[in-house]
């Protein structure tokens, strides 16, 4: 009995290391991850994620979940991967940061109907109601800035909900990025040109391939090598040039 216990951990700890569990989180986002009929299908973000899976010979599910449940996930759980996550100062300490994806310019939109809203300022538009997605960049700066739930700031669980809530007119203004206001029209099956970028702060992100802190070295590893071959040989460039 004793020797069968010993060989049983003896067969657990030379396990490979990429046989630990790994779990990859991702949103509803187009262009970069996109959804139909509660799958994904595509994306520039989701075909570098999945081709740097397939490299690193790594077979995980990648997980679509609401953002604020993806980004709990991969803050307090060890060996995850989540995307497309934008890089900030707060953020900097909480993950291994992978991959660049884009960059991404931001606007406060508003629907072109509505001329009262036009060129306002900061400290006007504060009187006014943004909506944003729960624990997203764009809700962080927000709440920075002055934007305060349950006041001026409606938070939602995705990007779809923020932008029908915007159309059906439940908030004066969204605060999003410029490809992400390109495509919604589509994603919504709407006639485009609804909306409009009424201003900005001068703000920009990099969206990023992130690991969780906890994530195994050995697995960093893989993913890194594998990234390194898709930049070598043109592969990155060329999916993130699909949207």
């Amino acid at each position: 009995m004793i020797k069968i216990v010993l060989l049983t951990m003896v067969i657990i700890f030379c396990l490979p290391l990429n046989a630990q569990a790994l779990r990859v989180v991702t949103e509803d986002l187009p262009p970069y991850q996109i959804v139909i009929d509660e799958k994904l299908v595509g994306g520039s973000s989701f075909l570098v994620v999945e081709e740097m899976l397939k490299r690193a010979e790594l077979d995980p599910e990648i997980e679509l979940l609401p953002w604020a449940r993806a980004y709990k996930i991969a803050t307090s759980s060890a060996n995850v991967i989540i995307f497309s996550i934008a890089r900030n100062k707060g953020r900097e300490p909480l993950f291994h940061w992978l991959a660049k994806l884009r960059n991404l310019k931001y606007h406060f939109y508003s629907l072109v109907k509505r001329q009262d809203l036009m060129n306002l300022t900061l400290a006007e538009a504060l009187d006014r109601t943004v909506v944003a997605v729960r624990y997203s960049y764009e809700a962080d700066l927000l709440q920075k800035i002055g934007f305060v739930e349950g006041k001026n700031l409606i938070l939602t669980v995705t990007y779809k909900d923020a932008w029908r809530m915007l159309l059906k007119g439940r908030a004066d203004f969204t605060y999003a990025n410029e490809f992400i206001e390109s495509t919604i029209f589509e994603t919504l099956i709407i006639e485009p040109n609804l909306f409009i970028a009424n201003f900005d702060l001068g703000d920009t992100s990099d969206l990023y391939i992130a690991a969780s802190l906890d994530t195994s070295p050995h697995i960093l590893k893989q993913l890194k090598d594998s990234l390194l071959s898709m930049q070598q040989d043109g592969t990155f460039k060329l999916l993130l040039e699909t949207d």
